[in-house]
């Protein structure tokens, strides 16, 4: 055989090793690949995308007690309402594990740990401030008064002089002539499909994320129904509106107009069953009616189950 066909021959079969590495790699740094029913395999390769596969949930929350917990506990806890909220969430993917998992590649992964994002203004009562994103790991033994340590730690971080490592990762990206920028953003986008973006990408980007937290209701906003990401691993956007009066109907029809949390949520529905998310996502609500059971009277109570 000529020396030409020995190299293309010897290209063309190490090329198929490496597509079929590439087809058949399902290890990743933030996720193990979950064992599910054959429909729900299926769910991912009939709806690619998140955003053709999302529901729509949403509840008005009693905020009685809530505004009564913050309360007596906001100079205490140094906490608001957004810090309340992070914890019920993740409270929610303690309790409920499979809520804690996303699509990759046609492929459903239940995450490794649980990380929550959401959305801060760099500066306190600035309309021209901008928006910056805040990634935290919620362990279980994580209580509601650690969890607001770590997250005004973030905070404070965030609304530094300090470059942030998405400041570095857009300035860097900025640089990049737009034709080169977009092939670029194809390339992370083909990387993260095929499970090849390196744990330090993934545990730094607030997109990889088990569920991305808006309280628009900190910026005298209701809330609104937010699309998916498709870039990263977020299965889960919750919009929070602010705090107005709703009425409440008991079981024998009387109403009564109370303070009501409006939330809403857009969910990945190729995660988990409807049915099943939707009561997973109506328990992360409704510990936000009496916060004291859930996290305790101190806020010193685990997020997670006990050993």
């Amino acid at each position: 055989m000529p020396t030409t066909w020995i190299v293309i021959v010897t290209v063309l079969f190490v090329l198929s090793l490496l597509w079929l590495f590439l087809q058949s790699k399902t290890s990743r740094p933030d996720g193990k690949l979950a064992s599910v029913h054959p429909y729900r395999r299926m769910m991912p390769v009939i709806m690619p995308t998140r955003n053709e596969s999302v529901v729509y949930f949403e509840h008005f929350i009693d905020a009685t007690r809530l505004l009564e917990y913050l309360e007596e506990h906001r100079a205490t806890l140094q906490c608001n309402i957004s810090h309340v909220i992070v914890a019920a969430v993740a409270a929610g993917f303690h309790a409920h594990p499979r809520l804690n998992r996303f699509v990759v590649g046609q492929r459903i992964y239940q995450r490794e740990g649980v990380w929550l994002s959401f959305s801060m203004k760099r500066a306190k009562l600035n309309a021209q401030a901008k928006i910056a994103t805040v990634k935290l790991e919620v362990p279980a033994q994580m209580s509601l008064a650690s969890l607001c340590e770590a997250v005004n730690a973030k905070i404070n971080y965030e609304r530094s002089d300090e470059e942030t490592y998405l400041d570095k990762e857009l300035s860097l990206f900025f640089k990049l002539p737009h034709f080169i920028l977009a092939r670029a953003a194809k390339l992370l986008f083909w990387a993260n499909d095929k499970n090849l973006l390196p744990a330090s990408f993934i545990r730094d980007d607030s997109m990889f994320t088990g569920a991305f937290v808006a309280n628009l209701g900190s910026l005298g906003m209701d809330s609104g129904f937010h699309h998916l990401y498709e870039w990263g691993t977020c299965p889960l956007f919750i919009m929070v509106g602010k705090i107005r009066p709703h009425t409440f109907y008991d079981e024998e029809g009387s109403a009564q107009t109370k303070p009501a949390l409006h939330i809403r949520f857009t969910y990945d529905e190729r995660v988990e069953d409807g049915l099943s998310a939707g009561r997973g996502l109506e328990a992360m609500a409704r510990s936000l009616e009496d916060p004291a059971s859930v996290f305790g009277q101190q806020g010193e109570r685990a997020l997670g189950p006990s050993a």
